[in-house]
């Protein structure tokens, strides 16, 4: 590869980790003997993993994938809105419950703890199924607002 930026392609330019990649040509075979490039690649799926995952959470034996839609927000209609929950046996191939908290559970703590989002969740999770929400079945969103206590 040249130095002279004009003749580098794009992609080198715009990403050091892919222009690695592509220059090193990995694949299966050599990964093994590129101990530099398994520690980046290790550290590149770590943050996409990080940003794309839901949390797993088992109730009563089943298993939930759920992840914080948005913190809380004001909302010129209704005033203030609760932290959004997304949650589903197996994402993107069952239906998604969206669990609106009301403004009074957290408060006005954006990022709760995960111990206490736990501890809201799987209340609300029983609430949703008890509301109509089929966690196996197919279909469009089930929103459930819960109700304030």
């Amino acid at each position: 590869m040249s130095d002279d930026y004009r003749t580098v392609p794009y992609y080198y330019l715009t990403c050091p980790v892919t222009a690695l990649i592509r220059q090193v040509n990995l694949s299966a075979t050599n990964l093994e003997f590129c101990p530099i490039m398994v520690s980046v690649l290790e550290i590149v799926r770590a943050v996409v993993k990080s940003d794309n995952s839901a949390d797993k959470l088992t109730i009563d034996g089943d298993d939930y994938f759920w992840k914080v839609r948005h913190g809380w927000l004001v909302d010129s209609g209704v005033g203030m809105k609760g932290i959004s929950i997304s949650v589903w046996r197996l994402p993107g191939s069952t239906r998604e419950l969206v669990i609106d908290f009301p403004f009074s559970v957290f408060g006005l703590n954006r990022s709760p703890k995960r111990t206490d989002l736990i501890a809201a969740l799987e209340p609300a999770i029983k609430a949703g199924i008890v509301a109509g929400w089929r966690p196996d079945s197919r279909g469009r969103t089930f929103r459930f607002k819960l109700p304030a206590e």
